[in-house]
C-alpha cells in the first residue's frame, strides 16, 4: 500500500479526520508520503495545545505495521477510497471540510446524478407517501436517490428507489458494518447489493449523536440538489439544506399545511427561496439536461415496466419511424391534447426526441 494512502487511512482510524488538521499536516511535511518522517517535536509544532491528538498520531508512527494489518482486514469487507484516489467523488473535493477517507459497501456510480431526499424521522403518513412516490419517479427519470437510512423520510426514500429498481446511496453516521437503525437491515442489505453504503468512519464505529449532523455535508456534497420533504423549524434536515446552499447546490422543498409542525421547516425554506416541488419534473427539469437523462436511461425491460399502456402505445409507433403528432393522433385515436401531454412526458424521460419539422423519434 502507498505510504500516503496508509497515512490517511491510519489517521482516519485514530479519529484524525478534520480537514483543517489534515491540511496542516500536509502543508508541514509537503505531502502525506512524508508523514512517516514526523517526530514528536514536529507534532508539538503542529498541535501545541492538543496532547491527545499528538498521542494518537505517535501511536501510528510507532507501530505502522499494526495499522497496515487493520487496514487489510477492512479491505476484505469494504472499499476504502481516499481523497488521493482517482475514484474519489469529484463533487466531494470541492466542499468545505471534505472527508479525506470514505468507506464504501457496494458501488458508487458517479455517472448517475443523485438527488438528496431528507426529512423528519417522525414523518407523517403523507410525508412517507410523498418520499416513496417521488423517489420512485425520480429514479425512473434516470436519477439516483441519496439519503441517510434514518427512520421516516430517509427510509421511505430509499425504499421507493429500491421498489422501482433504481439506484440509491445511504450515508451513515457510523461504520458501514453497523446497521442503524437495526430495523432497516433489509433495506441496508438491498442497498449494499444494488447501490452504495457510505461512511467517513471506519468499520466498527458505533453511531454517536454528533456524527449525524456531520454526515449531512456528505449527503449534500454527493448530490446535485437537496429535496426536503418534511421538517420542523429545528430539524436536522435543515442542516443538510444549509450545507447544500453553502456548496452551491439547489434546494427543493415540498409545501405542507401551514398548521402542521412538520411543514414549518419546508414552508420556511420555500419562503426563503427554495424551489417549491409539486411533481418530480420540478426537480428534473431544473437539474438535468436531456442528454444527461439519456445517459442514465433504463434498459428496455425496465423502462417498459414503468410506462402506462398509452405511453407504450406511442413508443411502439415512434420506434418504427419518425412520427408527427397528427400521425400519433390518427393511429391511437386519442385527443390531440392527451397525445401532446404523453409526448412531453416521454421526452422528459429521455425516451424520445424532437426532430426538425416537429417529428418525434426514439432515443432507443
Amino acid at each position: 500500500m502507498d505510504k500516503d494512502r496508509l497515512a490517511l487511512i491510519s489517521l482516519n482510524i485514530e479519529g484524525i479526520t478534520n480537514a483543517k488538521d489534515l491540511f496542516s499536516i500536509e502543508q508541514y511535511v509537503g505531502n502525506f508520503h512524508e508523514f512517516w518522517e514526523l517526530s514528536a517535536g514536529c507534532l508539538v509544532d503542529l498541535f501545541p495545545k492538543a496532547e491527545e491528538k499528538r498521542k494518537r498520531i505517535l501511536a501510528i508512527l510507532n507501530k505502522p505495521e499494526k495499522y497496515v494489518e487493520t487496514i487489510y482486514s477492512m479491505i476484505g469487507s469494504c472499499q476504502i477510497i481516499t481523497i488521493l484516489d482517482e475514484d474519489y467523488p469529484m463533487m466531494l473535493k470541492n466542499i468545505y471540510d471534505p472527508p479525506y477517507v470514505l468507506y464504501v459497501n457496494g458501488k458508487l456510480k458517479p455517472e448517475i446524478p443523485l438527488i438528496a431526499m431528507v426529512g423528519a424521522r417522525k414523518a407523517s403518513a403523507y410525508g412517507k407517501w410523498a418520499a416513496s412516490e417521488f423517489s420512485k419517479q425520480l429514479v425512473q427519470f434516470g436519477a439516483g436517490v441519496i439519503s441517510g437510512l434514518a427512520y421516516g423520510i430517509d427510509t421511505s426514500s430509499h425504499q421507493g428507489a429500491l421498489d422501482a429498481a433504481g439506484y440509491t446511496v445511504s450515508v451513515l453516521g457510523c461504520g458501514v458494518d453497523h446497521i442503524y437503525p437495526a430495523s432497516n437491515r433489509k433495506i441496508y442489505e438491498q442497498i449494499a447489493l444494488t447501490g452504495a453504503i457510505v461512511s467517513e468512519y471506519p468499520p466498527g464505529t458505533l453511531p454517536q449523536k454528533h456524527y449525524f449532523p456531520a454526515r449531512n455535508r456528505i449527503i449534500s456534497g454527493l448530490s446535485h440538489g437537496v429535496f426536503v420533504l418534511e421538517a420542523g423549524l429545528k430539524s436536522g434536515s435543515l442542516i443538510t439544506a444549509e450545507f447544500a446552499m453553502e456548496q452551491g447546490k439547489e434546494v427543493y422543498a415540498l409545501p405542507g399545511h401551514i398548521n402542521h409542525g412538520l411543514s414549518h421547516g419546508t414552508n420556511r425554506l420555500i419562503q426563503d427561496g427554495a424551489k417549491m416541488v409539486l411533481k418530480p419534473e420540478d426537480i428534473i427539469d431544473e437539474m438535468f439536461s436531456k442528454q444527461l437523462i439519456q445517459q442514465n436511461k433504463r434498459n428496455s425491460s425496465q423502462y417498459k415496466a414503468n410506462l402506462s399502456p398509452k405511453e407504450l402505445s406511442l413508443m411502439s409507433l415512434i420506434q418504427e419511424k419518425a412520427t408527427s403528432i397528427d400521425e400519433l393522433v390518427l393511429s391511437t385515436g386519442l385527443p390531440v391534447s392527451e397525445v401532446n401531454s404523453l409526448v412531453s412526458v416521454l421526452e422528459i424521460k429521455g425516451l424520445i426526441q424532437t426532430l426538425p419539422g416537429k417529428l418525434f423519434t426514439s432515443c432507443r
